[in-house]
This record gives C-alpha cells, structure tokens and sequence, in this order.
C-alpha cells in the first residue's frame, strides 16, 4: 500500500500549500498582485472572489477550511506510514469518505466559479488536487479491504471496539482524535491572528449615511473635460469617477487601494478617469509649492504609458511598489518599471516630449480652473468630493448612481 500512501502524502502537501497560500492571500491580497492567474490587479478573479459572500463561511475563508482539510489528510496518511499493518487499511477507510465530502464541496464552489464568471487559477487548482485525492483514495480503499477480514463493517469494529483492541489501539485512537481537535484550534487561530493583524473597522452606517445627505446636498458641477487617456475600466461602465490626482501623493496611494476593492464589487460597471495635478512646481505653476519632488516626472511617465497602451497595467505596478519608489522617484524609476511590462526605447524620449508635457499643463489649467488645490480631488456624476472617502462611502454612491437605492 506504499504506493498510495506516497500519492496522497504528494497530493495532501500540495494542496496545504496552495491552501495556504490562498488563506494567506485572503487577509494579504498584495502578495498575490506578481502572479497572473486572477488577472491584473484591477480587474483580478480573485480580488472579486474575495470581496464576495461566497470567500468564506461564518468569516473563516474558505481556503482556511481546505487548509484545515489537507493538513488532516496529510497527518493521517503519515500516521499510516509510520504505524503500518492495518493503519494503512484505517487510513484508506478515513480518507475515502473525508475526500469524497471535500470533492463535493469543490463541485459546489466550481459551480459558483462558472456562474459569477470569476475563475481564479489557485483555486481551480485546489479542486483538481482534490479530485486527484479521491481517485487515488478510491483506489486505496479497494485494495485496502480486499483482503480484510470482515470486509469494512468488520474492521471498523475492531477499530473502535474496545474489547477487540489492546491497550495501545486505544491510546493511539486517543491520540488521533486529540490531535484532530489541536488541527482544528491551530487553524482557526492562525485564520483569526491574520484576520486580527489585516482588519479594518468599518464605516459606522450612520457616518456614511450622513456623508451621503451631504453629498447629494450639493448641486452637480458643469464640467467640461476633454477626453483622457488615463482611464481604468470599461468605456461603456455605468459609473465613472473622475480623479484629479498626483501620482506619488500618499492619499492617492490610498484611493488606489479603495479603487482596487470598488473594481472588485462593481465589474464591469465602474471606471475610473484619471488628470493630472501634480503637487510639483516644476510642471505645475498653480501649485504653491513642490509637496512632492519628481511626482512630474511621474505625471509624465502615467501619460507615455497611456499613449503606449499599457496604462493600467502600469499603474498598478506604480502602486504596487509605491512604498519603495516615492521616496526617490526618478525617471530610471519609470523606464525600470515600464521595462517590466513592454521594454521599449521610445518611453523615454516620449515622457519627455512637448506632447505629453502639453497634456499636463493642460490638466493643471483644467484643475485651477476648477478651483482644485489638493489631491485626490473626485467628481461622481459633477457632484465633488475632496480626498479619499471610505470605501464604503464610495460604495454606497456607486449603487445609488446605479440606481440600486
């Protein structure tokens, strides 16, 4: 029976860690944002998985439960191997059943997968290691009771009754279920030190409700914007923002973060319009002061990525090492980060061309026209909201503006 043993051992490992991966990657979303199975980070399977209902049970992750699965199937199968004689025949008897129930579970989570449309590479794969787990267990059980005397019904009592077991069975029976128990308080602690360490309170419902009468309390603006080409999402997206922002600003850091969160509720019905204000007297004579060295060159770099046809990708790799690069933005900055996704030598002499320069100036006319001074400032619909609301906030004007309230 070792060569089943070896299977499942080779498949349990593999399922705990893309099970952890993903529990990981369910309170730490940025380290997923180098892997391409879900999409960019704008619009990200997995980032719309996440914030959906259908993420976790009673607030544990779904991916925690599947952790907690693997590891007592992984934890069995070597109980097995290091015992051996009729342990590899218990084992069998243990994991047929465990991998047929979790094999059901991922048929259902599958089907959820086909009808949001969200199809995340990890967790197909989770379901492809299980599938693989109950083929092999259905082969292990056979030829584990083929040979059995009394067949599963006889050896099930001899498991578990006392009088046809020594004193050693039953202090090993013990000691499985006790350790069972311990797998379950481990992971469940481990999800609920990640969840402690990751949560952010939300908005009281009474804020938010109060920031929308004085939302919708101001008349809409008349704006009269050119066309840009800084835009995330779909052009015929039923709601649109529009956000004048200076790209190493930290609030704009942040309302990135919240667009990522909104893309990830409301896709395929949002987009984002980005121009340009940036807080740098050396391309923006509005500004009354450089708040932030080089943010100009950034605006540049935004602005040839845009005519590049790479602009959201982009984007997101900005942010994603945002922490790393504001401090010391410098166009080698832009043409290393360019270079990750298109390497091209006309990025460089395009971020410095009298064109983009000219959409810049213009953006900052527009803003000062508009009365703007600080950044991000937002439009929803002409109605105005200066820096970075909540995300529920956000959320909760999307749906009105969608006719949802």
């Amino acid at each position: 029976m070792k060569k089943f043993i070896y299977v499942m051992l080779a498949l349990s490992i593999a399922g705990v860690a893309l099970s952890a991966y993903l529990t990981v990657e369910h309170y730490y979303p940025e380290i997923g944002s180098a892997l391409r199975l879900c999409g960019n980070d704008l619009n990200s399977a997995c980032a719309s998985l996440r914030n959906s209902p259908y993420s976790s049970v009673f607030g544990v992750p779904i991916a925690g439960i599947g952790l907690l699965f693997y590891l007592f199937i992984l934890f069995t199968v070597l109980v097995a191997d290091y015992a051996g004689e009729r342990y590899y025949t218990y084992a069998a008897i243990i994991a047929f059943p465990a991998t047929a129930l979790a094999l059901a579970v991922d048929i259902a989570l599958a089907i959820i997968l086909v009808v949001t449309g969200l199809f995340c590479g990890f967790c197909i794969a989770t379901y492809g290691v299980t599938a693989l787990m109950f083929a092999t267990s259905i082969l292990w059980y056979r030829f584990a009771l083929r040979d059995a005397p009394g067949g599963l019904r006889g050896t099930v009592r001899q498991l578990v009754n006392a009088d046809e077991s020594g004193p050693d069975r039953r202090a090993a029976v013990s000691l499985y279920v006790i350790f069972g128990f311990l797998l379950l308080f481990t992971v469940f602690s481990f999800n609920y030190i990640l969840f402690l360490k990751t949560f952010t309170p939300a908005a009281p419902r009474a804020a938010v409700d109060e920031h929308l009468r004085t939302f919708y309390a101001a008349a809409p603006e008349r704006l009269e914007l050119p066309p840009s080409a800084l835009t995330i999402g779909p052009a015929n997206a039923r709601v649109r923002i529009i956000a004048f922002t200076d790209f190493l600003c930290s609030a704009c850091s942040h309302l990135f973060e919240v667009e990522k969160q909104l893309f990830a509720q409301f896709k395929g019905s949002l987009a984002v319009t980005y121009y340009h204000y940036p807080l740098d007297t050396d391309c923006n004579p509005f500004a009354k002061r450089t708040t932030y060295p080089h943010s100009c060159s950034a605006a540049r770099a935004m602005s040839a990525a845009a005519q590049k046809g790479f602009f959201p990708r982009y984007l997101s790799l900005h942010f994603k090492y945002y922490r790393k690069i504001s401090g010391g933005y410098t166009a080698d900055t832009a043409r290393a980060l360019a270079d990750s996704i298109a390497p091209d030598p006309g990025f460089m002499s395009l971020m410095g061309s009298p064109a983009v320069s000219a959409i810049i100036e213009r953006d900052a006319r527009l803003a000062e026209k508009l009365g703007i001074s600080a950044t991000p400032t937002l439009f929803i619909n002409g109605r105005r909201m200066v820096g970075v609301p909540p995300v529920e906030l956000l959320s909760a004007i999307i749906r009105r503006e969608m006719g949802g309230q």
